[in-house]
């Protein structure tokens, strides 16, 4: 798999979401039918999972965000980078739940 970026923030869940679909017997069509998200930008490395993507496709997987990172950031530096994430995720769901 060739991937645009070699930053383990893009890799590592473009490695987990291919490992969760082939584990399923899902394509990428099916997917892409079932949600709406294109994964094979996804596990190209070629597009950052922002934070409601990232949710969708754990609710569709059902699993955790927790579930789902498992192991991705073992350097300091990815889990800073994963805790400011994290963050700006949560600050986008307070948000939003503000305007409903």
């Amino acid at each position: 798999m060739k991937h645009a970026n070699n930053n383990p923030l893009l890799l590592e869940p473009s490695r987990k979401l291919k490992e969760l679909r082939k584990e399923r017997g899902l394509t990428q069509e099916d997917c892409y039918n079932d949600t709406g998200i294109h994964f094979s930008r996804i596990e190209q490395g070629k597009r950052d999972i922002s934070f409601t993507t990232l949710y969708r496709i754990c609710k569709y997987f059902d699993l955790t965000i927790k579930e789902f990172s498992e192991g991705f950031f073992e350097s300091e530096e990815n889990k800073k980078r994963m805790n400011e994430f994290v963050i700006k995720g949560l600050r986008f769901i307070l948000l939003d739940d503000m305007r409903i």
